[in-house]
Order: structure tokens, then C-alpha cells, then sequence
């Protein structure tokens, strides 16, 4: 997990605003000036003392920015987002935050969170205790963000189910597992699930189909990938597991909407 200071500046060289592809979790704390974030297609206006919290895999567009803009971007990795959410119920907010990711931030909460970021430092150090206390630091500051969030939409606290831990087992595999796996029906065998159960669990706890996630993570994968203009496309098609790479450009054109080339030409610097 890192914590570092951003200034977002949108490209005035593009006729559209830029496109990041976020393959973790996290959220972006802003303490000054106003930005304008467009997430899977919604238009949302982040502002002084507001929280935009984004899933894994979206897609987020950056509009109009005020140059005084400041931020706070807390970058979670998904393995210890899923560790740390272990002991609480989360899956319910999942469709919550995808339709409504920015949240205002009470002044207790910002002085709670301004505290442990004070605190958080960042040294490799060889002491035990020091690393488990940073670690239990990056997960209080996970649940401080998480209860900041739920505060504001009035979700009332709810007991994990089987259906939460299904969803986190699934959002823990195809993360690691997408580039070989592209079936439903594989996840659902892992889990001893029906495909049919399986899909739809995850339908009614994420608001998306398993489909939709182990597509989306494989697109995003893919655009990491191409921005690495080291790797050619035959290298990418096989670290994806794709037969050949016509119909990996074909299966990306169908799902994306443009070819890895164009992909590539449009975010070449």
C-alpha cells in the first residue's frame, strides 16, 4: 500500500480526457481545488474535503481540473484489501461505491485519517515490530476509509454471509488467475459451485456477472502490458494465454472497441 501526493493534470495535447486503466483498489482523498472524474462512463466532481473511492478494474477518465488541485492517493493493493476486509461485511457496498464512488468527509474523520497518514513512514527496516505496525496501520486506515464511506450512505452493519466470501474468493482468484482462466465455469468448480449459483451470486452482489470481472481484468492486464513498448504483441499474446495473436486483437477489438495498435497509437507519448 503507498501513500503519496498527486497533482492530475489533464493532456490538453488529446482531444479526450486521459484513460487510466486501475488494476487495484484505492482512493483519493482531496484537500484543495476540484477535479472532474468519469468512472466506467458516469461523470462524478470530486472536491475540497471529499473521498472518491475506486474499484478494481475501472476505467477513469480524468475532465476538467482546477489547478490548485491537491490530493492524497491511497493506492491498495487488491491481495491485502481482500486480507484486511476479512473480518467485516463489504460486498454489499461494492454497488453502492460503483454508483456513487465520492463521499464527504466529516471534520472528525479527516482529522483521524490526516493523523494516521502523519504517522505512516515508509523505510525498510528489518525489525519485526516495525513491520507489523505499519502493516496494522495501512489496515486501520483501510477501515477508517471503509467507515468514512459507510457514515455518509447509512449502510446498516450487517453480518458476513456464504455469499460475501464467495465473492472475495472469486475477486481473490482471477485476479491471479484471469490471464489463464477466462471461464465461469472454472471459478464456479473452484468454489464446488454450480455455474449457475456462481453467477448468480456474483451478479447480485457486485451488480456485474463473473463475465464482466474476468473480462474487465484481462482488458486491463492487456493495456499494462501494451504500455510496456518493450513487448511486442506475440510476447503479450502469450503471457495472456491467448492461441494466436489475431485472435487475441480480435477478441480485444470485440470487447474494448478498438485494436491493441490502436490502443498503443492513441497512448503512445
Amino acid at each position: 500500500m503507498k501513500w503519496q501526493m498527486i497533482s492530475i493534470v489533464r493532456d490538453n495535447n488529446r482531444d479526450a480526457p486521459s484513460i487510466l486503466s486501475c488494476v487495484e483498489a484505492g482512493c483519493v482523498l482531496c484537500s484543495s481545488g476540484f477535479v472532474e472524474i468519469m468512472v466506467n462512463g458516469k461523470t462524478f466532481m470530486l472536491d475540497e474535503s471529499k473521498m472518491f473511492i475506486y474499484p478494481p478494474y475501472a476505467e477513469i477518465a480524468v475532465g476538467i481540473v482546477r489547478p490548485e488541485l491537491e490530493c492524497i492517493v491511497l493506492d491498495v493493493d487488491h491481495q491485502f484489501l481482500l486480507n484486511t476486509l476479512k473480518a467485516v461485511s463489504w460486498s454489499d457496498r461494492l454497488q453502492l461505491i460503483s454508483d456513487c464512488p465520492i463521499a464527504p468527509l466529516s471534520e472528525f474523520r479527516i482529522e483521524r485519517i490526516n493523523l494516521m497518514l502523519f504517522l505512516k513512514h515508509d523505510k525498510n527496516s528489518e525489525n519485526r515490530l516495525d513491520a507489523l505496525s505499519d502493516e496494522c496501520l495501512k489496515q486501520t486506515l483501510t477501515y477508517e476509509v471503509l467507515a468514512a464511506f459507510t457514515e455518509q450512505i447509512k449502510i446498516p452493519a450487517e453480518t458476513k454471509t456464504s455469499k460475501d466470501f464467495i465473492v472475495m474468493a472469486f475477486q481473490a482468484m482471477f485476479k491471479r488467475e484471469c490471464a489463464n482462466h477466462r471461464s465461469v465455469a472454472y471459478y464456479a468448480a473452484a468454489m464446488n459451485l454450480t455455474p449457475r449459483y456462481f453467477t448468480t451470486v456474483i451478479k447480485e452482489m457486485t451488480g456485474n456477472a463473473a463475465s464482466y470481472w474476468i473480462t474487465k481484468s484481462v482488458i486491463v492486464e492487456a493495456q499494462h502490458l501494451m504500455l510496456d513498448y518493450s513487448l511486442s504483441l506475440k510476447e503479450i499474446t502469450f503471457r495472456l494465454n491467448f492461441s494466436s495473436q489475431t485472435f487475441f486483437s480480435r477478441w480485444y477489438r470485440q470487447c474494448s472497441g478498438e485494436t491493441p495498435a490502436q490502443f498503443r497509437k492513441r497512448n503512445k507519448i
